[in-house]
């Protein structure tokens, strides 16, 4: 809790208390909507996410899920596997989502409108990228670690990240290190409510703006043909990340300290209607 003494007029002094609501398992347990089509890739993900975070996740198919279940469910965030293929994210109104978004299906990126879509914009890097570079260390997501290299996944994946080429608006954290498709190219991204996309959502065409804070995230599913499941493909810092990725998309944005003052400002009227003490 942030407490913030605004001096007025008269000697008054309005205290205003900004709660700042990074909801995180240590805060709250949330629900997580989790859209999967693999039980044996993406259970281990979803048990970690309930058991070690302490979240209640609500797992639907491809087919099954939904914005409008999703809302209906009381969703505070919705995560979008790679098992699930592009075309079940498209036509479900995730696009135009107003609850959170972690997605690791990048071929649903350009439905999306995150990424722009030439050639080499987004999907599947090529295989050998197991390192990811930190670009900006002072977000919550990549809090902890410092610019630079970071591997991210255990010698036994199918090292292959998911990756896009997000629009200026996007918050680049990290980009893929390696050597043919995909190296350089940013593999977490975030956008923030109101944020220009890069295109038109497929789902809603008049909607170029996020309605709520989208997170891309560098895991990617593949083919399914690793020995690994989507949680053992990644390191502990890759899981770290994960989770702090999670609790950023389930954290509430801080009120900006001009809104505090204009609440203050508001409180004015009321101060000044209040019964003044007697002299004795």
């Amino acid at each position: 809790m942030m407490k913030t003494r605004l001096p007025l007029m008269g000697g008054v002094v309005i205290t205003a208390i900004c709660v700042v609501l990074f909801s995180t398992s240590a805060l709250r347990a949330s629900t997580v909507y989790y859209v999967g089509d693999n039980p044996a890739k993406d259970a281990p993900l979803r048990n970690h996410i309930s058991a070690d975070l302490g979240h209640a996740v609500v797992a639907v198919t491809g087919a099954g899920g939904s914005f409008a279940d999703a809302q209906a469910q009381g969703a505070d965030v919705i995560v979008i596997s790679g098992s699930i293929g592009s075309s079940s994210a498209t036509g479900k109104g995730y696009h135009t989502s107003t609850i959170p978004i972690l997605s690791f299906e990048p071929a649903a990126y350009d439905n999306f409108g995150w990424t722009s879509v030439g050639s080499g914009d987004y999907m599947d890097s090529d295989p050998g990228m197991d390192t990811i570079h930190i670009e900006d260390a002072s977000h919550p997501i990549t809090s902890g670690f410092s610019i630079g290299n970071l591997t991210v996944l255990v010698p036994t994946s199918l090292k292959r990240f998911g990756f896009a080429t997000p629009g200026p608006d996007a918050d680049i954290l990290a980009t893929c290190v390696g050597t043919g498709k995909g190296a350089g190219k940013p593999n977490i991204f975030v956008y923030e409510p109101g944020d220009s996309l890069v295109r038109p959502t497929e789902d809603d065409p008049s909607v170029s703006v996020a309605k709520a804070r989208y997170i891309g995230f560098f895991l990617d599913y593949y083919d399914g043909t690793s020995p690994n499941n989507l949680l053992t493909e990644m390191n502990a810092d890759g899981v770290q990340l994960f989770d702090q990725a999670l609790g950023y998309a389930l954290a509430k944005p801080v009120p900006e300290p001009s809104t505090l003052l204009l609440l203050g400002l508001g409180l004015l009227p009321l101060l000044a209607r209040r019964p003044r003490r007697r002299k004795t």
